[in-house]
């Protein structure tokens, strides 16, 4: 045994296969396990068909054990039949005694149903197992699998480590370890944990996944990655867990400090008028969270103030500046400045503004009084009188002015307010007022559209708009074409008809009469471009279901709107993503591939004699839904 053994670690991470071998493991603490022969005869099979039958493995791997005395490993050596469960074939379990001493591990597993599975021409695969155990907690396992290749007496294994983890450190905000005392965390807010760990040797390992569990997750929950979040207040612990061992650190949630604000933090207020500051308060326990206490004046005199639901109420007494405090519950506090002023005049100012620069005579012009109140709730009267009432008068209430003869005229408005808590008083405004003599019936004529353009055998309609000098002017209109064999036109419609490609400038003269008005004439252009007709003039998409599942068909349904029944429509069809749906180019037949949302588009081309070739798009969203 002792020939084999140095064999083995003469040539670590050797498999063989021989008959009557059994396996031998020796651990030293901090060093390599050699799992090694217990026996070496060697008894081959001298007949073909004895290749699968009686045959042992012997395993020669090499390990490194990092654990202190005590520890137990279990060496399992395994077959997985095709199509069936787990078959262990050996098992063995060594505690390691002393540093450096010999661990043997005792693996002979009869490897003849596995051969017979893999059959004289193909590899035979094993799984062995390796587990580092204290007290019955699993303090590390490592698990690989192997080939045997027919008729092969060796195979190389791979090195594994296993470690024993001998301590477990927790620490917070990257490096700071965390003591004995409870960490402080706000409802709300985070705070990440990590762990540092160390093996039997006082080194450190990295890799090893750490479990970290709350006692209390209604209190502080911790994510898998040991990120804690404060959630209500209280004291909780959390645990975090490697190898074995375990770290604990103790939580305490603190509510989120009280908050309070008062807006807005500066205002003004006339005597014997009131105003609500806005109250806000936040944070504190969401158990029985903080409301609002009381509201104070600094100087009761000046103005007295109340608590109104989650706001502050103030009312003027007299002229001043005081201050005023909103407390919360808590006894947080806020203050707000507030200056009183005296009454004031209702009415601070008035202007007049005319609604035009002039009025004809006969015609009317509407004047519009702006005052400019102390407080909204003033009420404003007014009182109009005219200058030189025979050439312009003015409605005493309303405002409105009437032409009379041409000159000039000052129209006055003054203006009274009133209100309760101000003195009522009175502005007055000017605003001059020159009356002119009849003008023209039609002062000019515009038409619309400028410019436009028309396909050829198709019409467009041009629309005049007159300004008038009155709204009782009549006006008549008269269309002419400068080249009605481009493009003509109705002369009294103007309606335009395309007659062939090219440019025509359409002439519409308006002719405004009116009793009290100069019958007068005015005219406007447009200019109309002729285009050749296009063969197609839209297409739509439109199908049964806006949905298709994956391994279906859906079929899409274009409708063109042609310029004629001769038009030629040929179509070609796109997806958007082909992944989710594809789509036949020529019978736009939509198959679902993948679930998703997919934009089928189709591309329609008119022609036709007489007609300019043109093309028009359509898209439609297909989702394809799971079989």
């Amino acid at each position: 045994m002792n020939d084999a053994r140095q064999t083995l670690r003469s040539r670590p991470g050797v498999l063989g296969v021989w008959r009557g071998t059994r396996l031998l493991a020796s651990a030293a603490f901090g060093g390599a396990l050699l799992v090694g022969l217990t026996a070496c005869a060697i008894d081959r099979p001298t007949r073909p068909d004895d290749a699968a039958a009686g045959f042992r493995l012997a395993l020669g791997i090499a390990a490194n054990i990092v654990a202190a005395p005590g520890a137990t490993l279990v060496g399992v050596v395994s077959f997985t039949p095709p199509g069936s469960v787990a078959v262990e074939l050996a098992r063995d379990s060594v505690v390691i005694a002393a540093v450096g001493a010999d661990a043997p591990l005792v693996l002979s597993p009869d490897v003849t149903a596995c051969r017979r599975a893999a059959g004289r021409s193909f590899s035979c695969t094993l799984s062995l197992r390796l587990t580092l155990r204290r007290e019955g907690a699993v303090l590390d396992e490592s698990q690989l699998s192997f080939s045997v290749p027919p008729g092969a007496e060796a195979v190389t294994v791979p090195s594994v480590t296993l470690y024993e983890v001998a301590a477990l450190t927790v620490l917070r905000d990257g490096n700071l370890p965390v003591t004995s005392a409870p960490v402080l965390v706000s409802s709300g807010t985070t705070l990440a944990l990590s762990a540092t760990i160390r093996d039997a040797a006082n080194r450190p390992v990295a890799g090893r996944p750490v479990a970290w569990t709350s006692a209390n997750p209604s209190i502080a929950s911790v994510s898998m990655a040991g990120v804690v979040t404060g959630i209500l207040p209280g004291t909780t612990t959390i645990v975090a867990t490697s190898g074995g061992r375990t770290a604990v650190v103790t939580i305490t949630v603190a509510p989120p400090p009280v908050t309070i604000s008062i807006t807005p933090p500066t205002s003004t207020l006339d005597v014997g008028n009131s105003f609500t500051f806005s109250v806000q308060i936040g944070g504190g326990s969401p158990t029985t969270p903080p409301t609002l206490a009381s509201c104070t004046s600094s100087i009761p005199a000046v103005a007295v103030v109340a608590v109104q639901g989650s706001a502050c109420r103030v009312t003027a007494i007299a002229p001043g500046s005081v201050t005023i405090s909103a407390t919360a519950s808590t006894g947080q506090s806020a203050a707000a400045s507030l200056t009183v002023l005296s009454l004031r005049d209702a009415l601070i100012d008035v202007t007049l503004r005319a609604s035009g620069d002039g009025v004809v005579v006969g015609q009317t012009l509407s004047l519009t009084p702006t005052p400019t109140r102390a407080s909204p709730s003033v009420t404003v009267s007014y009182m109009y009188a005219s200058s030189d009432p025979s050439i312009a008068t003015v409605n005493a209430t309303t405002g409105l002015v009437t032409g009379i003869a041409p000159g000039t005229a000052t129209i006055t408005v003054t203006a009274t307010g009133s209100g309760a808590g101000f003195t009522t008083s009175q502005r007055t405004a000017q605003a001059s007022v020159t009356v002119t003599p009849a003008p023209d019936a039609l002062t000019s004529v515009a038409l619309s559209p400028g410019s436009g353009s028309v396909a050829v055998g198709q019409t467009l309609s041009l629309t005049p708009t007159p300004t008038r000098a009155s709204p009782f002017v009549t006006v008549t209109y008269f269309y002419a074409s400068s080249n009605p064999s481009i493009a003509t036109v109705n002369t009294t419609t103007g309606l335009v008809t395309g007659i062939a490609p090219g440019t025509a400038t359409i002439t519409v003269t308006a002719t405004g009469s009116g009793a009290g008005f100069t019958t007068s004439q005015r005219t406007a252009q447009a200019s109309v471009t002729v285009t050749p007709t296009a063969a197609l003039t839209s297409v739509t998409l439109s199908a049964s279901s806006d949905s298709v599942r994956v391994g279906q068909t859906l079929s899409l349904i274009p409708t063109p709107i042609r310029a004629s029944p001769s038009v030629t429509v040929t179509y070609v069809y796109a997806s958007s993503n082909p992944i989710i749906a594809m789509v036949n180019t020529s019978t736009g037949v939509v198959t679902g591939i993948t679930p998703g949302i997919v934009t089928i588009t189709v591309t329609a081309t008119g022609s036709g004699a007489g007609f300019v070739t043109s093309q028009r798009t359509a898209q439609r969203s297909i989702r394809v839904t799971p079989q």
